[in-house]
């Protein structure tokens, strides 16, 4: 009868079901028998509670809404640029490009694509993701454990951290450096000693939502592509909650006509102008776009 109850599913699991087994086990036992029968259907019930919590967890939850999008202008963006990570400040494109041998640095014109100022990395690093804080940038590297911190204006190396995970995509929301590894976690650091405050795990309605990839901290919320699909993530940085999915697969379905275009990955926001740039990885363009629901 005790493995009956042990099998019992929780929803099925009835206070009342409990105690009519309870008082036939239990009419003529000893008290020391008592106790330890006691003691077993608690501990059933508390397990069956345990793991029936993420189903009813995720059952609360809302689905994210879907979006969509419209283009506002198309820029010229370097197809050898294998693209890790976008930045904006002050009126600067600024870009991170990944691989062993052709990593950078870069400012690069809006308009024309032409890159400005261009600092390339050593062979043994592989960098990553970008964002400009006070007039510095913070770029990650992905398996080296370095962060790097150059000056906006002439890119001369200020300083480097060592960060105990790979190194994806960076933003910040004006307190705090925020990262992604490549899984569902995403880190919120101090931005002058790197120190870790905080963490949190991304997820909807369905789970966890692992690959996140570069970021973008936008109007309160945290953006991240989610690597190899056409999506970005809309993310609440208080609980790591997805708000919303913005669907562009339609531009990685036209940049598949282009020569060995690779994922999308690059979100930049212009504050000031409002205005929202993606692109990807050896892209031959940035696009503009505006964010629009799907129709019901």
């Amino acid at each position: 009868m005790i493995r009956l109850l042990a099998e019992v599913p929780l929803n099925v699991l009835h206070v009342s079901v409990v105690l009519k087994y309870y008082q036939q086990l239990t009419i003529y036992m000893r008290p020391v028998c008592k106790i330890r029968i006691t003691a077993y259907l608690i501990f059933i019930l508390w397990s069956n509670l345990l793991l029936a919590a993420p189903e009813y967890c995720h059952s609360q939850i809302s689905r994210p809404t879907q979006l969509s999008y419209l283009i506002v202008q198309e820029f010229p963006h370097d197809p050898r640029a294998f693209t890790q990570g976008l930045a904006w400040n002050k009126g600067n494109v600024y870009e991170g490009t990944g691989l062993y041998g052709r990593s950078s640095l870069r400012r690069v014109d809006l308009h024309t694509g032409r890159v400005e100022l261009q600092r390339n990395y050593d062979r043994q690093f592989f960098a990553e993701g970008i964002t400009v804080y006070e007039d510095k940038i913070y770029q990650l590297t992905w398996k080296n454990n370095r962060i790097f911190q150059y000056d906006a204006h002439d890119f001369s190396l200020i300083g480097s951290w060592e960060f105990p995970y790979q190194g994806w995509g960076i933003t910040h929301d004006s307190e705090q450096l925020i990262i992604s590894d490549g899984t569902a976690r995403l880190y919120f650091l101090e931005p002058k000693t790197l120190v870790e405050k905080r963490r949190i795990v991304v997820h909807d309605d369905q789970g966890q939502v692992n690959r996140l990839n570069e970021l973008e901290y936008i109007n309160g919320k945290i953006y991240a592509n989610i690597w190899k699909t056409d999506q970005i993530a809309i993310i609440d940085p208080k609980d790591g909650l997805v708000t919303s999915y913005l669907n562009l697969s339609g531009l990685t379905t036209r940049m598949k006509g282009e020569n060995n275009p690779d994922v999308l990955n690059g979100i930049m926001y212009d504050p000031a102008g409002d205005r929202l740039f993606v692109t990807g990885k050896l892209w031959p363009l940035l696009f503009e776009i505006q964010v629009v629901p799907i129709p019901l």
